[in-house]
């Protein structure tokens, strides 16, 4: 089991945690876990089912929590400034609107800490990357930050938190850089990083284009068979 297969069994047995966080993982078992007990009237089946998952998340975050750490210790350095504003945050700005630079959750699912650790993982890179998250049907909302393709593992596992809308999860992972015109690169597939991107044509913005959708419908039907 996975952990992205383990987060989707913990939400559909009711026990999404409000955040990605042991804390938060642990309260969120303890509610379902109390529901689904033989004895409170509950299936054995999908209380085992139940702690399969929270063991597979619960390891799977002790295994990045150094990781988190240091990031949050990231959040005690300035960061250079653009117009009193992180530099990381104008990645993907509108004109004329300045951006936020506050970062509410320091985990994968607070964009704002996903554009930071992308910025930060690629040596403070200055040029514009587009993740585009794909959901089997259709492109969910993009990010853009500051990257460069040394990040790309790390966006793949990134747009499994920040794009996750309900049961809508990516199932392809797309970056387009600054020099990507005509073509997508292929980054992630079912939470997966590509050993080596494949690149996809494309006509203008990836959301927009239906035969790229196409495309990636029948790369995922490829990678399922």
């Amino acid at each position: 089991m996975t952990p992205e297969e383990a987060l989707r069994i913990f939400t559909a047995l009711g026990a999404a945690p409000a955040e990605l966080d042991p804390e938060s993982l642990h309260r969120a078992w303890i509610r379902a876990a109390r529901v689904l007990h033989p004895d409170q009237g509950g299936h054995h089946d999908q209380a085992a089912l139940l702690n399969a998952a929270y063991t597979v998340l619960r390891e799977d975050m002790r295994t990045h929590q150094s990781a988190y750490a240091a990031r949050r210790k990231l959040a005690t350095i300035k960061d250079p400034k653009r117009h009193g504003i992180s530099v990381w945050a104008w990645a993907g700005a509108q004109d004329g609107i300045p951006p936020s630079d506050h970062i509410a959750r320091f985990d994968l699912t607070d964009r704002r800490f996903v554009q930071r650790t992308l910025w930060e993982l690629s040596g403070h890179s200055q040029e514009e990357w587009t993740i585009w998250p794909f959901d089997g049907r259709s492109f969910m909302e993009p990010l853009t930050a500051y990257a460069s393709a040394l990040a790309f593992e790390e966006m793949v596992r990134a747009a499994q938190h920040f794009a996750r809308h309900g049961f809508r999860r990516p199932r392809a992972v797309l970056a387009t850089g600054p020099r990507d015109r005509f073509e997508a690169r292929l980054i992630g597939i079912d939470g997966k990083p590509l050993a080596r991107p494949e690149l996809l044509p494309m006509i203008g913005n990836p959301a927009s284009d239906r035969h790229l959708s196409q495309l990636l419908r029948a790369r995922l039907a490829n990678a399922r068979a």
